[in-house]
């Protein structure tokens, strides 16, 4: 027998759990939260899973999600974070991130010093 043989389509408009909820994924851990902020740090559409963000001062932003995680951010999850704008890098807040909000600094690669600039992150991991 041909293997195309045994090859069909499915076609759904809407997949969900058999108690009427949203299906669990298995073996995937996709992103639960990602977003692009400005100098301000303002967050541009689209995003996943930010509520409101806070420009903190020179290069220190704080984004609040939606949904929180399961437990701080800087613990067991997969964080990218990168910053533009000139010689510039990004780096998490580890001292300020909880399972409610992710703190970003933005900084000058030539003397690490504060500067503000536009930022993007994703997080992967688990939400509570």
């Amino acid at each position: 027998r041909d293997i195309g043989d045994a090859m069909s389509t499915l076609k759904a408009d809407t997949i969900q759990s058999t108690s009427g909820g949203a299906a669990t994924l298995t073996k995937q851990n996709g992103a639960k939260c990602f977003a692009c902020a400005d100098t301000a740090g303002v967050v541009f559409s689209p995003s996943l899973n930010i509520a409101s963000s806070v420009d903190n001062g020179t290069g220190d932003y704080s984004h609040t999600f939606t949904n929180v995680f399961s437990t701080s951010v800087d613990e067991g999850q997969g964080i990218g974070v990168v910053a533009s704008g000139g010689a510039s890098g990004a780096r998490l807040a580890t001292s300020d991130t909880t399972s409610a909000v992710i703190n970003i600094h933005t900084e000058n690669f030539s003397d690490g010093s504060n500067a503000d600039r536009k930022h993007h992150f994703i997080i992967c991991g688990d939400l509570a």
